[in-house]
């Protein structure tokens, strides 16, 4: 009950902010697929923003006393503009959910990309507490639970999802497909169809999805990012893949190597450069994806 209130919170000031929201991940599952939100668990809530509404998204999330996240700060001016494409807001005291605000959909070390115009093309309509809200079509929140359990697994829960979305959602499978290769996303797909068919006896998708998935050829980029060979820094390969520039790649480097004090001041406390670099080194070392400077 506290969970919905705060989610109904900060639903209403948004919008009420005249900013179009589109509610994702657990907010919305827990409705559409679960009836009773009790059961199905959150830590967070997900909601997807036009890019232009990102300020006045901030400005009533501030009144509300949600604060940026110290690592969503920018490393150097405009990093955000660039690079970004989600935002993480600590609740005050006395409230327990994260507010993460996307503007365009990331997945798989941030390869794949899903635009907001792309979702909110086909989003419906959807009571919430009274309240009229955007949610993605059933196709794309099928697309979006595959990518994000595949690029992050974490959970019993995300298969228990993804079973109850290919079973309940009235899904339109040529519209899938369609979306699949119009979004460029059917290399993950596959292979998150593949591991959720050896998890659950689910037949709720028909075979000749997964067959005209598995005739599709990843490009070398895509057979990288899918193997991972370079651990953690396939992500930064990722961004500087999307974005060709060679002032992208300077100023992305830049950022990442030698980020601005303010931005150490507001991870650390303190203008600690030496602690940064520590991490940093220990970071690229390593196959961990979990924590990133930017």
């Amino acid at each position: 009950m506290q969970q919905e209130k705060e989610a109904l919170g900060v639903i209403q000031n948004l919008i009420e902010a005249g900013v179009e929201i589109i509610l994702i991940k657990g907010a919305d599952l827990r409705h559409r697929l679960y009836g009773d939100p009790a059961v199905r668990p959150m830590a967070d809530i997900d909601l997807l923003v036009p890019p232009g509404q990102l300020n006045p998204a901030e400005i009533a999330l501030a009144r509300l006393g949600y604060a940026l996240s110290p690592n969503c700060h920018n490393p150097r001016p405009g990093f955000r503009e660039r690079f970004r494409k989600e935002l993480h807001f600590t609740p005050p005291s006395g409230l327990s959910l994260v507010v993460d605000v996307h503007w365009q959909i990331e997945n798989v070390d941030d390869f794949y990309r899903l635009p907001y115009e792309g979702i909110r093309s086909r989003a419906v309509p959807q009571k919430f507490h009274g309240i009229t809200v955007k949610v993605p079509s059933p196709e794309h929140t099928l697309i979006l639970l595959l990518l994000h359990a595949l690029d992050e697994f974490h959970s019993v829960m995300q298969i228990i999802d993804l079973t109850l979305a290919s079973s309940l959602l009235p899904i339109d499978w040529s519209f899938f497909l369609e979306e699949v290769a119009r979004f460029r996303c059917q290399a993950p797909i596959f292979l998150a169809l593949e591991e959720l068919a050896g998890v659950t006896n689910s037949r709720a998708i028909p075979p000749a999805v997964v067959n005209q998935l598995a005739d599709y050829r990843p490009s070398w980029a895509e057979r990288v990012v899918l193997h991972r060979p370079w651990g953690y820094i396939t992500r930064h390969f990722s961004t500087l893949y999307h974005h060709r520039r060679l002032n992208d790649w300077a100023y992305y480097l830049a950022a990442l190597v030698w980020p601005q004090p303010e931005y150490l001041v507001a991870i650390y406390g303190r203008t600690d450069r030496a602690l940064f670099f520590r991490q940093f080194l220990a970071t690229l070392c390593s196959s961990d994806r979990d924590w990133d400077p930017h």
